[in-house]
């Protein structure tokens, strides 16, 4: 691959779980080889991701961005080599604990996750997941992320500082409920990386909101940035940045707002987006 100088693109920033990642969570030796060629060219790579920044160390040695991380949907902006935090924005306590009040009382599963500790319903549907990484963070003599089983909003671990809020309401009608709950917490606002979970973060910081003020730190003006997405908690950046590029495996909502759609995630969807843009078919 080599470097047209075609396009008005400097900042390349992905989307991760079936944007950048393929079923198994990782990403394609083409694809891994196409952004490392990128970076060598001297352009810009990065995650915009709903993960915490926390959960990014294992990923960087697939991919070494050059740029801070976008992470728990523009709440976090980090150097994930050096762990350097540039912008951190928890969600207030008080929606904590108002979330934690509602899922308890309508029996949804929920979790509330911090930098070293998750506060969690103890029939959450999501235990054992979080179980599962105990034992392979152990096995592999990494740090445990400890888990607090939540009975009660007054609980004292909902005081910590929580990046993100999760909850896996059963069925359309438990979620329309518990978005009508949202709507009434000022300090909160609800998005969503894949069907069937609720995800809250701080009001005011979305993907795009992340995006905004990565562009102002590194002094690339946003028509010259690029971003790849699947779901609706991407459709923000769509909006900030000067070209959004859909994975043809994402939401129509998301693709209706693309300047174009590239393959699935699993077919080097990015890599694919990334060489026509080099080419300079979109400007």
């Amino acid at each position: 691959m080599s470097d047209t100088g075609k396009t008005r693109i400097r900042l390349f920033a992905s989307d991760l779980d079936n944007t950048l990642t393929g079923q198994d969570g990782k990403v394609s030796a083409r694809t891994a080889e196409i952004i490392n060629e990128v970076m060598r060219q001297g352009y810009l790579f990065t995650f915009a991701t709903g993960r915490q920044a926390s959960s990014m160390w294992k990923l960087r040695d697939d991919i070494p961005v050059n740029a801070p991380v976008i992470c728990s949907n523009g709440g976090e902006l980090v150097d994930v080599f050096t762990g350097q935090v540039y912008h951190r924005v928890p969600v207030a306590t008080r929606a904590v604990k108002a979330f934690a009040a509602y899922c308890l009382e309508n029996r949804v599963d929920f979790l509330c996750r911090a930098d070293d500790y998750e506060s969690v319903n103890e029939t959450c549907v999501y235990l054992p997941v979080l179980k599962r990484r105990q034992e392979e963070a152990r096995a592999a003599g990494r740090e445990i992320q400890r888990i607090v089983i939540v009975h009660s909003p007054d609980d004292p671990s909902l005081e910590g500082e929580f990046v993100k809020l999760l909850a896996w309401p059963r069925n359309r009608l438990e979620q329309e409920r518990l978005l009508s709950f949202c709507e009434t917490q000022p300090e909160a606002w609800p998005t969503s990386s894949i069907p069937g979970l609720v995800e809250l973060g701080p009001a005011g910081y979305d993907k795009g909101a992340g995006l905004r003020k990565l562009c102002g730190m590194l002094g690339v003006p946003l028509e010259e940035t690029c971003v790849f997405g699947d779901y609706v908690n991407d459709l923000s950046m769509f909006e900030a940045a000067g070209m959004a590029v859909a994975m043809e495996n994402g939401d129509r909502s998301v693709k209706e707002k693309a300047t174009f759609v590239t393959g699935k995630n699993t077919e080097d969807g990015v890599a694919e987006g990334i060489l026509r843009i080099l080419t300079g078919e979109f400007g």
